[in-house]
């Protein structure tokens, strides 16, 4: 019997190595709370969180606490209240609010509870302010676009100067003809 309960603290022990290797490893964490959701719906989720997301997880919230503290991370336990779904990744975390904020609209019992993102923990507002920001994208072609137009002006405008010029020359040619 006693092998019997060691077993459990091994796995449990697995475990918790595992999600801190995911948790520790990412820039940030967001958290909701969902209750009730198909798992359809949830797997919608998943799959437009690929892209943006390296992991989406959800755990039991004691498990969580415990690998929160290792992070020095008490502050989110906050967020661990009920079925907790817990999305990670590197890059672009305004992309993954995006996503999590349009979600929460159409969906009365998916909740965001808040971030933890640069070592500090922040509440749900500050993941709706995050989803209004731009995307790497959209802030790379505002700036390709305002470099393009100066130089555009500066094409045509040579262009038309070379015209002027060629039809000067033309009259010119004629004019001595």
């Amino acid at each position: 019997m006693a092998a019997a309960d060691k077993t459990p603290s091994i796995e449990k022990e697995v475990m918790l190595n595992q999600l801190l290797q995911t948790l520790e490893g990412s820039a940030y964490i967001f958290f909701a709370k969902f209750k009730g959701i198909s798992s359809s719906d949830l797997n919608d989720l998943r799959r437009k969180l690929d892209k943006s997301a390296d992991r989406v997880v959800s755990v039991k919230n004691s498990l969580a606490k415990i690998v929160l503290e290792r992070m020095n991370a008490k502050d989110a336990h906050s967020f661990l209240d009920g079925q907790v779904l817990m999305t990670t990744g590197k890059n672009e975390p305004q992309v993954v609010s995006k996503i999590l904020v349009d979600f929460a609209k159409d969906k009365e019992n998916f909740q965001l509870q808040g971030v933890f993102i640069d070592q500090k923990v922040f509440q749900k507002q500050f993941v709706k302010e995050l989803a209004a920001l731009p995307s790497k994208e959209q802030l790379l072609a505002s700036v390709v676009g305002g470099i393009k137009g100066p130089i555009n002006g500066f094409v045509l405008g040579l262009g038309q100067v070379l015209r002027s010029l060629v039809n000067v020359l033309d009259q010119v040619q004629k004019s001595k003809a």
